[in-house]
């Protein structure tokens, strides 16, 4: 066989082969697309009926188009379980549902069976609407806004919240409803964020914050119920305040080590202790505290800093404070302290050296009042 032949014969055979897997995978998705009704038939996606009254058009437009993204790949994103109890839930209702299930769980009440079916619900559906919703409208409304989901009897409640916002010389800035405020000179100011702090501080709380449901809605809750900031003067003269969060909202393995700065041995002894997130460095202006940007513990400027240059210049204790400040370098976080045994270090050795990591708050720190349930209470 001559070569030209040997060329069309091989480009026959690769025609061939691209038709046959052009027609399996058209018959693939003609049998995915039948299979999709006969789910949809049988479990709906059920109503989502949207609270937006407090909040602004942002977080509006998310939740829409992340429902709508949702709507059209549910059936081959959720587990089949719970597909099957949300066609329950859309058939009989919410409380004829949980009542059932209730029924047969000898080892849970009634109301811990609801609990958790909420919460596995919310998250299904809460990650289904974040991750399919357009992607310049999850930047624009996170973190200054967020949405949580509750149960109705036949359809999900979506309440959406944000901040309040205002316009400055400074820009867009954001505080909380409680407008919470901080001491200087014997004057309360403001505390009013930009955008790029309060993301900065939420991935230091959460750290991939905006990537799931629940993130969202923890930093945004610490957001909206912090009203405790402390202030302080850097090392370069520049005013700026603290921020502390509870030890009891954190990890398992966060709070293990907590437990191991302070020296006790259960959780119900942290009650009352709070951590250090780190510290916003301010501009005093018109009865305003505006943060512009966030610091961890150790950065630049910061009280963690000034100690490492105070006492010890053996080789060990040099040693220590090189791996100390390369922690410090890139970025102490508390929340990942089970996976760097740098940050467990730095925390530990701040702490022993007169800069409190960890400390026992009798002032409100978090106020609780954000409608049924507190933001931060919820998913503990």
């Amino acid at each position: 066989m001559s070569k030209s032949n040997k060329r069309r014969d091989k480009k026959k055979k690769a025609r061939e082969r691209r038709v046959r897997k052009n027609r399996e995978s058209m018959s693939i998705r003609r049998q995915l697309k039948s299979m999709d009704a006969l789910i949809k038939a049988h479990a709906p996606l059920p109503e989502f009926k949207l609270n937006c009254d407090k909040a602004n058009a942002d977080i509006k437009a998310l939740v829409e188009s992340g429902i709508d993204g949702f709507s059209k790949v549910y059936t081959r994103r959720m587990h089949p379980d719970a597909i099957d109890m949300m066609g329950e839930h859309t058939r009989v209702g919410w409380t004829a549902m949980v009542d059932d299930i209730s029924s047969t769980a000898d080892d849970m009440t009634r109301e811990e069976v609801e609990e958790s079916l909420s919460q596995l619900f919310d998250r299904e559906l809460g990650n289904g609407i974040l991750w399919h919703a357009k992607k310049n409208l999850v930047r624009r409304a996170l973190p200054v806004s967020c949405f949580t989901i509750e149960p109705g009897e036949k359809h999900w409640d979506v309440r959406c919240r944000s901040l309040q916002s205002e316009k400055t010389s400074h820009g867009s800035l954001y505080c909380s409803p409680h407008r919470p405020t901080v001491e200087f000179d014997g004057d309360q100011h403001r505390v009013l964020f930009t955008r790029h702090a309060m993301k900065q501080l939420s991935e230091r709380i959460v750290p991939k914050w905006n990537q799931f449901y629940i993130g969202q809605t923890y930093v945004f809750g610490f957001l909206y119920e912090c009203v405790y900031f402390e202030p302080l003067v850097l090392s370069n003269g520049q005013p700026a305040f603290a921020i502390l969060n509870s030890c009891l909202r954190v990890g398992n393995e966060v709070r293990k080590f907590m437990r191991s700065i302070l020296g006790v041995k259960t959780d119900e002894e942290l009650a009352g202790f709070y951590y250090r997130v780190g510290y916003c460095p301010i501009t005093l202006d018109k009865g305003m505290a505006v943060a512009k940007t966030f610091l961890t513990p150790g950065y630049w400027q910061t009280p963690e800093r000034k100690t490492l240059s105070k006492g010890g210049s053996d080789g060990h204790i040099r040693k220590l404070k090189l791996e100390i400040e390369q922690a410090c370098d890139d970025g102490i976080n508390t929340m990942s302290v089970s996976e760097c045994d740098r940050t467990r270090n730095a925390v530990q050795w701040f702490h022993e050296h007169g800069v409190p990591q960890v400390k026992k708050i009798e002032a409100e720190v978090f106020r609780n009042v954000v409608g049924p349930y507190s933001f931060l209470k919820r998913y503990n």
